[in-house]
């Protein structure tokens, strides 16, 4: 059994002329499967409150799957719709009184919803079935599940196989082609499993590559620096910085940071200036430790002179300089200071060139 109250609608459009008060005449119309019942009408009301003739209940069957209301507007000749709603019947919460508002679609307006309070009192049978569809529904996740983690397993003793002789794995002798490839990679950190065919124009491509940018890259770093890394030498500026959001004091102070990521000890630092918007160091120094390739992050900070230690000071900006925006040709320009995912607004003067040591 179900029982559906219908208390209100509110915000409706007005489909009547609207003259001397004239409005919509609304009444509901509520149906289950082959049956319908229908609310009084109430008479030039765009937010109708129903207190008699609102209560119905219904004989759900098994195929009856949705609750579906409808408000229309009285007319004399033909009623038009002010738009419809409807609850699936399996969602409800069993034995418990529900207060639903549901929002009126496929009308001439929008906004306008419709209160209604339901009671769904299922029998044994509606109980079985409904444990039987959610058994199938878990069923049917379990299987893929249970696929998924078979193709794991599979891939996962693959893996082991292979790795439990990886010697004889990796002795396969190279074709020509594999050759050719392992020459253009420099011979280094390359490994040519048997399932990979390598071809020909593949092998071409990648020494136009190399020819075209001379400079060694590789994925996995050797342990010892690339013999062009120890002819190469960065030198930086730090020029200046320009709108700072930080008020002139005579107690504070500003100076600035550069150094490589993941390199403590290439970390260089400008001499503090009286605090401005807009500090000048004109700081010039070598970097330790540069490999090309290495980028750069900058961080002005604020220092109190009455506390001069590092808790006391503050950073006002945060800039990073990738590598490839310096190497080979050297940077001249402003950097944008970020704190976080926030721009500051202020920006950094830096120039950054590598050049060969002597």
């Amino acid at each position: 059994m179900l029982h559906v109250r219908v208390n209100n609608a509110r915000h409706l459009p007005n489909t009547d002329s609207g003259v001397m008060g004239d409005l919509s005449d609304p009444y509901v119309i509520v149906k289950v499967g082959d049956l319908q019942r229908r609310t009084p009408t109430i008479d030039n009301d765009l937010n109708p409150d129903w207190k008699d003739g609102n209560l119905f209940t219904f004989s759900v069957s098994d195929e009856d799957a949705m609750l579906e209301l409808e408000v229309m507007n009285a007319n004399v000749v033909k009623d038009d719709s002010l738009g419809k709603a409807s609850v699936r019947i399996g969602t409800l919460e069993p034995s418990h009184w529900l207060r639903l508002v549901q929002e009126l679609e496929h009308g001439p307006g929008e906004g306008a919803t419709v209160e209604l309070d339901v009671f769904f009192k299922p029998n044994e049978r509606y109980h079985l079935n409904h444990d039987l569809e959610q058994a199938k529904k878990e069923e049917k996740e379990s299987l893929a599940e249970a696929a998924r983690l078979s193709k794991e397993v599979q891939m996962a003793e693959r893996a082991q196989k292979w790795l439990d002789n990886v010697e004889e794995n990796t002795k396969m002798p190279l074709s020509m082609e594999e050759r050719d490839w392992a020459s253009a990679c420099g011979g280094r950190n390359f490994v040519a499993p048997a399932w990979i065919t390598v071809t020909q124009t593949q092998v071409e491509a990648l020494v136009r590559a190399r020819d075209k940018h001379p400079h060694a890259v590789a994925l996995f770093r050797d342990g010892k620096a690339s013999p062009l890394a120890k002819h190469q030498k960065l030198k930086v500026k730090l020029m200046a910085a320009f709108g700072l959001d930080l008020a002139p004091s005579r107690a504070s102070e500003t100076y600035c940071t550069c150094e490589i990521p993941l390199k403590k000890h290439s970390k260089i630092h400008t001499d503090p200036v009286p605090a401005s918007a807009n500090p000048e160091w004109r700081f010039s120094r070598s970097m330790r430790g540069y490999d090309p390739g290495d980028a750069l992050v900058m961080e002005i900070y604020s220092r109190d002179r009455a506390e001069n230690t590092p808790r006391a000071d503050q950073l006002l900006g945060r800039a990073f300089l990738p590598g490839d925006k310096f190497y080979p040709n050297g940077f001249d320009g402003l950097l944008n200071l970020t704190l976080g995912p926030r721009p500051t607004g202020a920006t950094l003067r830096v120039t950054a060139l590598v050049m060969e040591s002597s």
